[in-house]
């Protein structure tokens, strides 16, 4: 934090020492002094000592008043490595995040049920998205994940019933459960080679999936990891999978077609599938 920041600070920490956390935010929110960059610095700052003390009113927006000329964009403050768990959640006038690279974690439930939320950039510099971090996030339409993320936590996108695509990143070995649970918008998945396990109800009620690409590095799709994808009309299964759960194609309405490798059991695994199934190659 720089000298001007650290000024500011000692001068109106009286309210900080007088437990008015909300009218701290919202001198801050209204000195036309500080920069949009510099009033998010500064909230994430005194957020994390917060926190650090266990303090209930830690910030988040519902202390701000909302106004029309507010423009939704939070700035995380430079120097962030990980952001609190519950750090947002249930702000309903966030718009867009701008996440810098120097944050390595979301934390779990960080951006839970952030219905305005339309945009965010997830940087080359965070490893772990934790459960339920961006949840419910019903206006989300579409979001990346770096390849530098090794981990997705449970429920992690669970009813963003906006998002149309996702790009996973290379580095996961696991879809988490119910991972897009109820991403109803969702169109296409491809998952990348370095996928070895879908978990239970991963894309469980992705009612506008049509097109999925499994490759043959999975090993283990759980139990009803696509059940309820009406839209989805074919699949391919993995020639290297062992273990494949109930249910995981249950309520596919759609389903019309399923190519089963030579290497795999024809006999064992048809038995899994609808029974108004067309068609298993």
């Amino acid at each position: 934090m720089n000298e001007k920041l650290t000024k500011y600070l000692k001068n109106n920490s009286a309210l900080l020492v007088q437990n008015k956390i909300k009218e701290f935010f919202e001198s801050v929110y209204n000195d036309s002094s500080l920069t949009e960059e510099e009033k998010a610095e500064i909230f994430t700052f005194v957020n994390d000592i917060l926190h650090y003390f266990n303090q209930p009113n830690s910030y988040n927006f519902e202390y701000v008043p909302e106004r029309a000329e507010f423009s939704g964009t939070i700035y995380i403050g430079s120097g962030t490595k990980v952001l609190k768990e519950r750090l947002f959640i249930g702000c309903d006038v966030i718009q867009e995040v701008v996440i810098p690279n120097s944050v390595t974690e979301i934390g779990e439930d960080a951006f839970l049920c952030c219905p305005s939320l339309q945009s965010i950039t997830i940087p080359d510099s965070v490893k772990v998205i934790s459960k339920s971090a961006f949840a419910r996030c019903s206006s989300l339409q579409s979001i990346i994940i770096p390849d530098s993320v090794v981990e997705i936590g449970n429920r992690a996108f669970e009813a963003c019933e906006s998002m149309q695509s996702i790009t996973i990143s290379d580095s996961l070995t696991k879809i988490e459960q119910a991972a897009f649970y109820n991403c109803t918008s969702l169109q296409s998945v491809t998952i990348p080679d370095s996928v070895t396990e879908i978990e239970p109800w991963a894309f469980e009620g992705c009612t506008n999936l049509k097109s999925v690409t499994i490759p043959d590095s999975v090993v283990d799709i759980g139990t009803s990891a696509f059940k309820g994808c009406t839209s989805l009309q074919s699949i391919t299964l993995p020639k290297n999978l062992k273990s494949f759960g109930y249910y995981v194609f249950d309520g596919c309405t759609s389903l019309q077609e399923v190519r089963i490798p030579k290497t795999l059991d024809l006999q064992l695994y048809s038995r899994k599938f609808p029974k108004a199934l067309r068609k298993i190659i």
